[in-house]
Protein backbone atom coordinates (compact mmCIF):
# COMPACT_ATOMS: atom_id res chain seq x y z
CA UNK A 1 0.00 0.00 0.00
CA UNK A 2 1.15 3.53 -0.72
CA UNK A 3 1.03 6.11 2.11
CA UNK A 4 -2.46 7.38 2.71
CA UNK A 5 -3.59 10.37 1.84
CA UNK A 6 -4.31 14.85 3.68
CA UNK A 7 -3.66 18.40 4.05
CA UNK A 8 -4.06 19.53 7.63
CA UNK A 9 -2.79 23.10 7.19
CA UNK A 10 -3.11 23.60 10.93
CA UNK A 11 -6.57 22.08 11.10
CA UNK A 12 -8.58 18.89 11.21
CA UNK A 13 -10.28 18.71 7.82
CA UNK A 14 -12.05 16.12 5.67
CA UNK A 15 -9.72 13.24 4.90
CA UNK A 16 -9.17 11.27 1.71
CA UNK A 17 -7.18 8.05 1.47
CA UNK A 18 -5.68 6.30 -1.55
CA UNK A 19 -4.49 2.70 -1.36
CA UNK A 20 -4.02 -0.42 -3.42
CA UNK A 21 -6.54 -3.26 -3.29
CA UNK A 22 -7.49 -4.35 0.22
CA UNK A 23 -7.89 -7.93 1.39
CA UNK A 24 -11.60 -7.39 2.03
CA UNK A 25 -14.77 -6.23 0.31
CA UNK A 26 -14.62 -2.52 -0.54
CA UNK A 27 -18.25 -2.16 0.58
CA UNK A 28 -17.06 -2.72 4.15
CA UNK A 29 -14.11 -0.33 3.85
CA UNK A 30 -14.23 2.00 6.86
CA UNK A 31 -11.88 4.23 8.82
CA UNK A 32 -11.49 2.86 12.36
CA UNK A 33 -9.14 5.39 13.94
CA UNK A 34 -7.74 8.89 13.55
CA UNK A 35 -4.98 10.27 15.77
CA UNK A 36 -2.91 13.45 15.78
CA UNK A 37 0.88 13.49 15.48
CA UNK A 38 3.19 15.97 17.32
CA UNK A 39 4.11 17.81 14.09
CA UNK A 40 0.46 18.74 13.41
CA UNK A 41 -0.12 15.83 11.06
CA UNK A 42 -2.56 12.98 11.47
CA UNK A 43 -2.58 9.24 11.00
CA UNK A 44 -5.47 6.92 10.25
CA UNK A 45 -6.17 3.22 9.88
CA UNK A 46 -9.07 1.13 8.57
CA UNK A 47 -10.82 -2.21 8.88
CA UNK A 48 -8.82 -5.08 7.43
CA UNK A 49 -5.48 -3.47 8.37
CA UNK A 50 -5.90 -2.49 12.03
CA UNK A 51 -2.28 -3.21 12.94
CA UNK A 52 -0.81 -0.30 10.93
CA UNK A 53 -1.27 3.47 10.84
CA UNK A 54 -0.89 5.63 7.70
CA UNK A 55 0.02 9.30 7.52
CA UNK A 56 -2.71 11.59 6.17
CA UNK A 57 -1.54 13.88 3.34
CA UNK A 58 -4.51 15.65 1.70
CA UNK A 59 -8.20 16.48 2.01
CA UNK A 60 -11.15 16.55 -0.38
CA UNK A 61 -14.49 18.40 -0.22
CA UNK A 62 -17.22 16.52 -2.06
CA UNK A 63 -19.75 19.31 -1.50
CA UNK A 64 -18.02 21.49 -4.11
CA UNK A 65 -16.48 18.73 -6.22
CA UNK A 66 -13.07 17.13 -6.22
CA UNK A 67 -10.19 19.23 -4.95
CA UNK A 68 -8.49 20.30 -1.76
CA UNK A 69 -9.75 22.20 1.24
CA UNK A 70 -7.79 25.44 1.63
CA UNK A 71 -6.35 26.34 4.98
CA UNK A 72 -9.13 27.77 7.15
CA UNK A 73 -8.76 31.18 8.78
CA UNK A 74 -11.76 30.77 11.08
CA UNK A 75 -11.14 29.31 14.55
CA UNK A 76 -13.60 26.45 14.10
CA UNK A 77 -14.25 24.22 11.13
CA UNK A 78 -17.42 22.15 11.55
CA UNK A 79 -19.23 19.35 9.65
CA UNK A 80 -20.89 17.05 9.12
CA UNK A 81 -19.62 16.71 5.56
CA UNK A 82 -18.66 13.72 3.40
CA UNK A 83 -15.22 12.68 2.30
CA UNK A 84 -14.30 9.84 -0.03
CA UNK A 85 -11.86 6.99 0.46
CA UNK A 86 -10.52 5.88 -2.94
CA UNK A 87 -9.38 2.28 -3.25
CA UNK A 88 -7.14 1.93 -6.31
CA UNK A 89 -8.19 -1.24 -8.11
CA UNK A 90 -9.45 -2.22 -11.56
CA UNK A 91 -11.74 -0.35 -11.87
CA UNK A 92 -11.34 2.15 -8.96
CA UNK A 93 -13.95 1.81 -6.22
CA UNK A 94 -15.24 4.67 -4.07
CA UNK A 95 -16.53 4.32 -0.52
CA UNK A 96 -18.03 7.33 1.31
CA UNK A 97 -18.77 8.03 4.94
CA UNK A 98 -19.57 11.00 7.23
CA UNK A 99 -17.48 12.47 10.05
CA UNK A 100 -17.55 15.70 12.02
CA UNK A 101 -14.10 17.11 12.69
CA UNK A 102 -12.92 20.34 14.33
CA UNK A 103 -9.85 22.24 13.23
CA UNK A 104 -6.96 23.12 15.52
CA UNK A 105 -4.36 25.86 15.44
CA UNK A 106 -0.86 24.65 14.52
CA UNK A 107 0.73 22.88 17.47
CA UNK A 108 -2.28 23.91 19.54
CA UNK A 109 -5.09 22.04 21.23
CA UNK A 110 -6.99 19.54 19.11
CA UNK A 111 -10.80 19.30 19.46
CA UNK A 112 -12.07 16.20 17.73
CA UNK A 113 -15.56 14.97 16.83
CA UNK A 114 -15.41 11.41 15.54
CA UNK A 115 -18.66 9.65 14.58
CA UNK A 116 -18.72 6.13 13.15
CA UNK A 117 -21.43 3.62 12.23
CA UNK A 118 -20.89 -0.08 11.62
CA UNK A 119 -22.33 -2.39 8.97
CA UNK A 120 -24.45 -5.57 9.21
CA UNK A 121 -21.16 -7.52 9.06
CA UNK A 122 -18.34 -7.92 11.60
CA UNK A 123 -16.86 -4.47 12.27
CA UNK A 124 -13.87 -3.08 14.15
CA UNK A 125 -14.18 0.57 15.22
CA UNK A 126 -11.28 2.16 17.12
CA UNK A 127 -11.47 5.85 18.10
CA UNK A 128 -8.89 8.09 19.77
CA UNK A 129 -9.35 11.51 21.30
CA UNK A 130 -6.56 14.07 21.48
CA UNK A 131 -5.54 16.76 23.97
CA UNK A 132 -8.73 18.83 23.74
CA UNK A 133 -12.42 18.27 24.48
CA UNK A 134 -13.45 15.44 22.16
CA UNK A 135 -16.69 13.78 21.10
CA UNK A 136 -16.45 10.09 20.21
CA UNK A 137 -19.53 8.19 19.00
CA UNK A 138 -19.63 4.62 17.69
CA UNK A 139 -22.68 2.51 16.83
CA UNK A 140 -22.83 -0.99 15.36
CA UNK A 141 -25.73 -3.08 14.06
CA UNK A 142 -25.41 -6.77 13.10
CA UNK A 143 -22.31 -8.94 13.19
CA UNK A 144 -19.85 -9.73 15.95
CA UNK A 145 -18.25 -6.33 16.43
CA UNK A 146 -15.43 -4.69 18.35
CA UNK A 147 -15.60 -1.08 19.57
CA UNK A 148 -12.68 0.63 21.30
CA UNK A 149 -12.75 4.27 22.43
CA UNK A 150 -9.83 6.09 24.08
CA UNK A 151 -10.18 9.65 25.35
CA UNK A 152 -7.34 12.13 25.51
CA UNK A 153 -6.33 14.79 28.02
CA UNK A 154 -9.42 17.01 27.77
CA UNK A 155 -13.05 16.73 28.81
CA UNK A 156 -14.29 13.98 26.51
CA UNK A 157 -17.79 12.70 25.77
CA UNK A 158 -17.82 9.09 24.63
CA UNK A 159 -20.84 7.04 23.49
CA UNK A 160 -20.82 3.42 22.31
CA UNK A 161 -23.97 1.58 21.16
CA UNK A 162 -23.46 -2.08 20.31
CA UNK A 163 -25.77 -4.07 18.03
CA UNK A 164 -27.26 -7.54 17.87
CA UNK A 165 -24.11 -9.69 17.66
CA UNK A 166 -21.65 -11.00 20.22
CA UNK A 167 -19.64 -7.81 20.70
CA UNK A 168 -16.61 -6.57 22.62
CA UNK A 169 -16.74 -2.94 23.77
CA UNK A 170 -13.95 -1.06 25.57
CA UNK A 171 -14.07 2.57 26.73
CA UNK A 172 -11.20 4.40 28.46
CA UNK A 173 -11.75 8.04 29.39
CA UNK A 174 -8.07 8.91 29.85
CA UNK A 175 -7.29 12.17 31.63
CA UNK A 176 -9.87 14.87 32.27
CA UNK A 177 -13.43 14.93 33.62
CA UNK A 178 -15.06 12.66 31.06
CA UNK A 179 -18.57 11.41 30.29
CA UNK A 180 -18.79 7.77 29.21
CA UNK A 181 -22.02 6.11 28.09
CA UNK A 182 -22.36 2.56 26.83
CA UNK A 183 -25.53 0.83 25.64
CA UNK A 184 -25.55 -2.86 24.81
CA UNK A 185 -27.91 -4.60 22.37
CA UNK A 186 -28.81 -8.25 21.84
CA UNK A 187 -26.18 -10.98 21.84
CA UNK A 188 -23.56 -11.86 24.42
CA UNK A 189 -21.32 -8.94 25.29
CA UNK A 190 -17.93 -8.37 26.84
CA UNK A 191 -17.95 -4.79 28.13
CA UNK A 192 -15.15 -2.85 29.83
CA UNK A 193 -15.50 0.80 30.90
CA UNK A 194 -12.60 2.65 32.58
CA UNK A 195 -12.89 6.20 33.86
CA UNK A 196 -9.19 7.04 34.01
CA UNK A 197 -7.90 10.17 35.72
CA UNK A 198 -10.33 12.96 36.58
CA UNK A 199 -13.87 13.19 37.95
CA UNK A 200 -15.75 11.02 35.48
CA UNK A 201 -19.43 10.22 34.89
CA UNK A 202 -19.90 6.65 33.68
CA UNK A 203 -23.01 4.69 32.70
CA UNK A 204 -23.58 1.20 31.29
CA UNK A 205 -26.91 -0.29 30.19
CA UNK A 206 -26.90 -4.02 29.42
CA UNK A 207 -28.84 -5.64 26.60
CA UNK A 208 -30.82 -8.82 26.05
CA UNK A 209 -28.07 -11.37 25.47
CA UNK A 210 -26.20 -11.55 28.76
CA UNK A 211 -22.46 -11.25 29.13
CA UNK A 212 -19.71 -9.74 31.26
CA UNK A 213 -19.81 -6.07 32.32
CA UNK A 214 -16.85 -4.43 34.09
CA UNK A 215 -16.80 -0.80 35.21
CA UNK A 216 -13.70 0.69 36.85
CA UNK A 217 -13.49 4.22 38.25
CA UNK A 218 -9.77 4.98 38.19
CA UNK A 219 -8.45 8.12 39.88
CA UNK A 220 -10.76 11.02 40.77
CA UNK A 221 -14.21 11.38 42.32
CA UNK A 222 -16.31 9.37 39.91
CA UNK A 223 -20.05 8.81 39.43
CA UNK A 224 -20.84 5.31 38.20
CA UNK A 225 -24.14 3.74 37.10
CA UNK A 226 -24.64 0.19 35.85
CA UNK A 227 -27.58 -2.02 35.01
CA UNK A 228 -27.67 -5.46 33.45
CA UNK A 229 -30.01 -6.76 30.77
CA UNK A 230 -32.79 -9.32 30.56
CA UNK A 231 -30.46 -12.34 30.61
CA UNK A 232 -27.90 -13.57 33.14
CA UNK A 233 -24.97 -11.17 33.49
CA UNK A 234 -21.73 -11.06 35.43
CA UNK A 235 -21.26 -7.48 36.60
CA UNK A 236 -18.41 -5.85 38.49
CA UNK A 237 -18.26 -2.21 39.57
CA UNK A 238 -14.92 -1.12 41.02
CA UNK A 239 -14.42 2.24 42.69
CA UNK A 240 -11.06 3.99 42.94
CA UNK A 241 -8.99 5.65 45.65
CA UNK A 242 -11.12 8.81 45.92
CA UNK A 243 -14.74 9.46 46.85
CA UNK A 244 -16.93 7.61 44.36
CA UNK A 245 -20.70 7.38 43.96
CA UNK A 246 -22.03 4.05 42.69
CA UNK A 247 -25.57 3.25 41.52
CA UNK A 248 -26.73 -0.23 40.55
CA UNK A 249 -30.19 -0.91 39.08
CA UNK A 250 -31.44 -4.47 39.55
CA UNK A 251 -32.72 -5.96 36.28
CA UNK A 252 -34.24 -9.23 35.06
CA UNK A 253 -32.11 -12.35 34.97
CA UNK A 254 -30.02 -14.12 37.57
CA UNK A 255 -26.99 -11.87 37.74
CA UNK A 256 -23.77 -12.33 39.67
CA UNK A 257 -22.88 -8.81 40.83
CA UNK A 258 -19.84 -7.48 42.70
CA UNK A 259 -19.89 -3.86 43.92
CA UNK A 260 -16.55 -2.74 45.40
CA UNK A 261 -16.16 0.88 46.46
CA UNK A 262 -12.38 0.73 46.73
CA UNK A 263 -10.16 2.57 49.26
CA UNK A 264 -12.04 5.91 49.25
CA UNK A 265 -15.09 7.15 51.19
CA UNK A 266 -17.78 5.83 48.86
CA UNK A 267 -21.56 5.83 48.56
CA UNK A 268 -23.75 3.17 46.95
CA UNK A 269 -27.41 3.15 45.90
CA UNK A 270 -29.13 -0.08 44.84
CA UNK A 271 -32.47 0.44 43.09
CA UNK A 272 -34.83 -2.52 43.49
CA UNK A 273 -36.71 -1.59 40.28
CA UNK A 274 -39.79 -3.75 40.89
CA UNK A 275 -37.97 -7.04 41.31
CA UNK A 276 -38.21 -9.76 43.95
CA UNK A 277 -37.70 -9.24 47.64
CA UNK A 278 -34.22 -9.92 48.94
CA UNK A 279 -32.46 -11.33 51.95
CA UNK A 280 -29.35 -9.75 53.47
CA UNK A 281 -26.54 -11.48 55.30
CA UNK A 282 -22.95 -10.87 56.29
CA UNK A 283 -20.40 -12.85 54.33
CA UNK A 284 -16.85 -12.48 55.57
CA UNK A 285 -17.27 -8.77 56.30
CA UNK A 286 -19.09 -8.10 53.03
CA UNK A 287 -22.82 -7.49 52.58
CA UNK A 288 -24.58 -10.14 50.47
CA UNK A 289 -27.98 -9.49 48.87
CA UNK A 290 -29.86 -12.53 47.55
CA UNK A 291 -32.78 -11.68 45.25
CA UNK A 292 -35.48 -14.32 45.80
CA UNK A 293 -34.85 -18.01 45.19
CA UNK A 294 -32.25 -18.49 42.47
CA UNK A 295 -32.26 -14.80 41.56
CA UNK A 296 -29.44 -12.31 41.37
CA UNK A 297 -26.71 -12.33 43.99
CA UNK A 298 -25.11 -8.99 44.89
CA UNK A 299 -21.93 -8.77 46.97
CA UNK A 300 -21.00 -5.35 48.39
CA UNK A 301 -17.59 -4.48 49.84
CA UNK A 302 -15.63 -1.36 50.83
CA UNK A 303 -18.70 0.90 50.77
CA UNK A 304 -19.03 3.31 53.70
CA UNK A 305 -22.52 4.64 52.91
CA UNK A 306 -25.17 2.49 51.25
CA UNK A 307 -28.90 2.30 50.72
CA UNK A 308 -31.46 0.13 48.94
CA UNK A 309 -34.33 2.07 47.33
CA UNK A 310 -37.79 0.53 46.86
CA UNK A 311 -40.20 0.91 43.98
CA UNK A 312 -41.82 3.99 45.47
CA UNK A 313 -38.55 5.74 46.28
CA UNK A 314 -38.57 4.67 49.94
CA UNK A 315 -35.38 3.57 51.68
CA UNK A 316 -35.67 -0.16 52.43
CA UNK A 317 -32.25 -0.64 53.98
CA UNK A 318 -29.24 1.53 54.69
CA UNK A 319 -25.90 1.48 56.45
Amino acid sequence: MRPLAALLCGGWLGLVAAATALAQSETNFAITGIRRLPDNQAELRWTGDTARWYVVERATNLLVGAGFWPCQAVPLFVGPFPFTLTVTDTPPVLASTFYRLRRTDPLGTCHHEFIAFGTPNDDVIVQYGCDGNDLLYAETSGGNDRIEQYGGDGIDTMTAVSGTGDDFVHQDGGRGDDILYLESGDGKKNIVQIGGEGDDTMEITGGHGGGVIEQSAGAGNDTMTARGGKEDDTIRMQGGESTDTLTYDITAGSDLVTLDGGPGDDALTINKCGHANFTIRDQGGNVLFQMGSGGSQITVSNVEHGQVIGDGGEVLYEW
